[in-house]
């Protein structure tokens, strides 16, 4: 007889904290004629790390707002999440060196994906608040599916 409904270990977890590792804002070189009309370039990068000894989740928000037709670089900033969560260890596992970890369970690969949502979309208002009173000001930050930055195992 199959079993169904069985209930699953999930992770759970609490956002801990927000630091700003870097902000850098610079004003372009060329003169901005009509701000209304500039166009912009983001490279916004999560990177995932473990500290599986605090059992703390971190989601590094790499992220950089360049000006499209000069190829300036005007915004530069890594904003860390750190996520604390119950006895992360017994739903990891590691290679011999603890180098590389991974869940025991692939159905907790979600929590990834929605802690890399959640920091991405903080980033978002983060960067939205910080760019009041520049050139970016009123710009069109991406909309970005969380789900593109996790990698599929072959």
């Amino acid at each position: 007889m199959e079993k169904q409904n069985q209930p699953t270990n999930l992770i759970e977890y609490a956002l801990k904290s927000i630091q700003v590792n870097r902000y850098a804002y610079t004003l372009p070189k060329i003169k901005i004629v009509n701000v209304d009309n500039i166009l912009f370039d983001y490279n916004i990068t999560p990177v995932i790390r473990y500290n599986i000894k605090e059992s703390l989740i971190l989601v590094f928000i790499k992220s950089e707002i360049v000006v499209k037709e000069t190829k300036e670089k005007i915004v530069d900033s890594e904003f860390v999440f750190v996520y604390s969560t119950k006895n992360l260890e017994s739903f990891m596992e590691s290679t011999p060196d603890e180098q590389i970890w991974k869940f025991k369970d692939p159905k907790n690969e979600g929590l990834i994906v929605t802690l890399i949502g959640v920091s991405l979309s903080t980033t978002r208002g983060m960067l939205f608040e910080k760019t009041r009173g520049t050139i970016a000001e009123g710009a069109p930050l991406p909309i970005m599916n969380p789900q593109t930055f996790i990698k599929k195992a072959e």
